[in-house]
């Protein structure tokens, strides 16, 4: 193994619907995940989006299926992960990317039937 190793990076411990999870940086393999072209539908933008939460849920829990990332992930807890992703990136709220998706995710909040 060559010295790279020594850039592995520690992720943060974020509380994601009061469940303490260690998210980790995303690696460079990850990139594609955050890019969302501003003249993607609302659908193709959530799927990029739950790709990302399913990639970074299933560093944070190996043993976790995407049957109960479905079933339990509710749009506020994608909202927790998305913020805790940008900030253990390193990335700007302000980013034009983080700020596409984050505007997708809430419109479809609006959306939903209130409870």
């Amino acid at each position: 193994m060559s010295r790279l190793t020594g850039l592995v990076s520690k992720g943060k411990v974020y509380s994601i619907g009061g469940l303490d999870l260690e998210i980790k940086p995303l690696g460079v393999e990850d990139f594609e995940l955050m890019e969302i072209p501003e003249d993607a539908s609302t659908k193709e933008s959530m799927e990029t989006l739950m790709k990302l939460v399913s990639k970074v849920l299933k560093d944070s829990i190996p043993d976790v299926t995407d049957e109960e990332i479905i079933k339990f992930v509710k749009m506020d807890h994608i909202t927790e992960i998305q913020e805790a992703i940008m900030d253990v990136c390193g990335l700007n709220k302000t980013d034009k990317r983080t700020q596409l998706m984050k505007d997708r995710v809430d419109a479809i909040k609006a959306r939903q039937p209130q409870k």
